[in-house]
């Protein structure tokens, strides 16, 4: 709402009013709408997360070993070798699970935007309007 309508400048009176609106309107469930479809997103993202980082960092330690000689990548836990190998690691971690969870990410958006329906349905119409490389959306459905 307020991070993309210029037009609603966030205040605390302004949020406190849209959430006496979403309680009066849907019920106090109203506030979590949409936090389950969260949920299938960002637990399969921390999961592939944290089960590709320490192969990316060992694969990178591999790789600095090679090109510098030493079997650890170089450096100790202090070094700056030891923050650049954990910088390069979670950054392909990172990109992985984005990869990987972008779906869900688009039907948590769709979800967000529509705000009616079940999870089913809003997955059904992002199939029906080709999903993110379409381009269209699921209004113009």
């Amino acid at each position: 709402m307020y991070q993309v309508d210029p037009n609603r400048p966030f205040s605390l009176s302004a949020a406190v009013k849209t959430a006496k609106d979403i309680v009066r309107t849907e019920g106090v469930l109203g506030l979590w709408r949409g936090n389950g479809v969260m949920m299938a997103r960002v637990i399969p993202y921390a999961g592939v997360s944290f089960l590709t980082f320490p192969k990316y960092e060992a694969a990178v330690k591999a790789a600095l070993g090679k090109i510098f000689g030493e079997p650890d990548g170089g450096g100790d836990a202090e070094s700056g070798s030891r923050i650049a190998i954990r910088f390069v690691a979670g950054s392909a971690a990172g990109a992985t699970a984005t990869t990987m969870t972008y779906p869900l990410d688009l039907l948590r958006a769709r979800y967000a935007a529509h705000g009616t329906g079940t999870t089913a349905a809003v997955a059904v119409a992002a199939t029906a309007t080709g999903g993110a490389a379409s381009g269209k959306s699921a209004a113009a459905a």
